[in-house]
């Protein structure tokens, strides 16, 4: 028994399910996408604003030493 001889519906099935079937997974790959990065921003950035304005409180302050490549007058 051949492999065509097992599906002989497949060429009818694909003619009339290929766009349905191409779209669901196209829908399925970008949910997918989503959802792991709205999990990394949950669980790889948690309080990253708040620890970002602890150092730039500090930087202001003087109490961080600052590498002499990154000074706050170049960058602006």
């Amino acid at each position: 028994m051949s492999r065509d001889d097992a599906i002989p519906y497949r060429p009818l099935l694909l003619q009339h399910y290929a766009p349905p079937i191409l779209l669901f997974s196209a829908v399925l790959c970008l949910n997918l996408t989503a959802a792991v990065f709205a999990l990394g921003r949950r669980f790889f950035l948690k309080d990253t604003g708040r620890k970002l304005a602890h150092f730039d409180r500090e930087l202001n302050a003087g109490r961080t030493p600052m590498p002499p490549h990154l000074h706050r007058e170049e960058l602006n």
